[in-house]
């Protein structure tokens, strides 16, 4: 009998198959920073997003922004030893086809808590809850056992879906506009 070792790194035929589906050592990616003006802290564990980054760069470079017209907040009081407060994370996967078939199109939410993902086109289908403090290798799906908990993860998922969806909707042409366009 080959024990494995629950930490060794899975394979990916495993985790994702044709499913991709959102594990986090799937979406997990290391982030460093260094150089001048920041602090040598160490390894951090604190909870991140790749949207911190550029706030993160604009804070480092004294660059002035507008914090409610950009994605994300700096990270700089993590390099003073400070938390930073981050709610959740907005995860979806990949839907366009590869060399894997038919992946299914998948969508969650990431706390500091919790891993929370179901498919997108039906919210009742294929739905996983990890308690992530508890089984960081995402190992027990407990969503039937915490109703609750994914009913507020689903209000969060769809607050940040109709956000997401807003930015990225076209807006109307003015009659004025219809018409210099027909006009070229």
């Amino acid at each position: 009998i080959q024990t494995i070792d629950p930490l060794d790194k899975r394979n990916l035929e495993t985790r994702t198959a044709k499913n991709r589906y959102l594990f986090d050592d799937l979406v997990h990616i290391p982030l460093l920073f260094f150089g001048h003006g920041i602090n040598e802290i160490g390894s951090v564990t604190d909870f991140v997003r790749s949207v911190d980054v550029s706030p993160t760069i604009l804070n480092l470079l004294d660059i002035e922004y507008d914090p409610l017209n950009i994605d994300g907040i700096s990270l700089t009081p993590i390099f003073n030893g400070k938390n930073v407060d981050i709610l959740s994370v907005y995860l979806e996967n990949t839907i366009f086809e590869t060399d894997t078939k038919n992946p299914e199109p998948c969508v969650g939410l990431r706390t500091s808590q919790y891993k929370y993902f179901r498919l997108l086109s039906n919210p009742n289908e294929k739905i996983h809850l990890f308690d992530i403090v508890n089984d960081p290798l995402e190992k027990h799906n407990i969503f039937s056992k915490n109703p609750e908990i994914i009913k507020q993860m689903e209000s969060e998922l769809s607050k940040q879906r109709s956000f997401l969806q807003k930015r990225f909707e076209k807006p109307e042409m003015t009659d004025e506009e219809t018409k210099k366009v027909e006009e070229e």
